[in-house]
């Protein structure tokens, strides 16, 4: 299993002023239920939200509108399931299953409309948190196959098509396809202490891994901006795990920027980007309970916590 460093990932409309604002932005519960709910993704049309909790008494995969709601069981099969993501369309999600008497995860789809899960990865090991390219082609995945946590690529139309994309001695994973398919975030350990990488993508082979936020405070849990200038993650920070906003810049590192949550929302996982870039939705323990939240505007309240200027690597 990939390490305590290593998070989450699946699918700001332009860079404002980093000064710190003193009115906060507007936050609001979108699921209040005591069986923790986790992991949110907005489908590709920006009216539901995936994610998975234990309301039924095992982990499985539910849906809720974006304004809320009641929301709805997906009928996902019979092992404990997590770490969603929308097909394209809208109309499929991928998720990781946990092997019921294993300790195996595989990866299977299921109809938006619960239609009947088809496994796509079946191999003995750990191969979890897909993200659907644009083209609706492959998957990434990462996978211990090999004994540290590597990014896979399988081609749909031929689930034994699986390889290694970017791997090796470091631990790397959670990766997420950039809006327009040629880049790839995701999480890794290489280097310095665990951060945010991205690569370039291009015909079915992944660049040079690049910086995009390292070193100090753990980083995890990256997702895309939908223009793909921009990442949103969690920061590490004293105890606590804050919700921070990054520019992707071809050859820069940037210091992130924190959002203004308050302390209660101060445990923060899995957030997504919204498809119209005005919310992040994410999970968040609040009173021994994990949560659903939705924030508006997040970037234009995000600041620097101490002066320091994006740097040419």
């Amino acid at each position: 299993m990939m390490s305590a460093a290593l998070g989450s990932a699946c699918s700001p409309k332009s860079r404002r002023s980093a000064t710190a604002s003193s009115v906060a932005p507007a936050i609001r519960l979108l699921t209040d239920s005591s069986d923790n709910d986790y992991a949110p993704r907005w489908s590709p049309d920006g009216s539901e939200l995936v994610f998975f909790s234990w309301r039924a008494g095992v982990r499985d995969l539910w849906i809720v509108g974006s304004s809320g709601g009641e929301p709805r069981r997906i009928d996902s099969g019979p092992g404990n399931d997590q770490y969603a993501c929308w097909s394209p369309d809208g109309k499929e999600i991928a998720y990781t299953t946990h092997v019921p008497d294993t300790y195996d995860q595989d990866i299977s789809i299921v109809g938006r409309d619960g239609s009947p899960a088809r496994p796509l990865i079946a191999f003995p090991g750990e191969d979890y948190h897909a993200s659907w390219s644009p083209d609706g082609r492959s998957l990434l995945f990462t996978s211990t196959r090999l004994g540290n946590s590597d990014i896979w690529i399988v081609e749909l139309a031929r689930p034994d098509s699986a390889r290694v994309l970017i791997g090796g001695p470091s631990n790397d994973g959670y990766a997420s396809w950039s809006p327009r398919g040629d880049r790839i975030l995701f999480q890794s350990d290489r280097g310095r202490a665990a951060g945010i990488w991205v690569a370039a993508y291009r015909e079915g082979r992944a660049g040079e891994p690049r910086p995009v936020s390292v070193g100090g405070m753990r980083r995890s849990n990256a997702a895309w901006s939908p223009a793909g200038d921009a990442a949103a993650f969690v920061v590490w920070e004293s105890g606590a795990r804050r919700l921070a906003i990054v520019p992707v810049i071809d050859g820069w590192e940037a210091k992130p920027r924190i959002v203004p949550l308050p302390d209660s929302l101060a445990t923060i996982a899995y957030p997504d980007w919204s498809p119209d870039g005005r919310s992040i939705a994410f999970s968040t323990y609040a009173s021994g309970v994990s949560k659903i939240w939705v924030v508006t505007d997040p970037d234009r309240f995000a600041s620097y916590q101490e002066r320091d200027l994006p740097r040419r690597k």
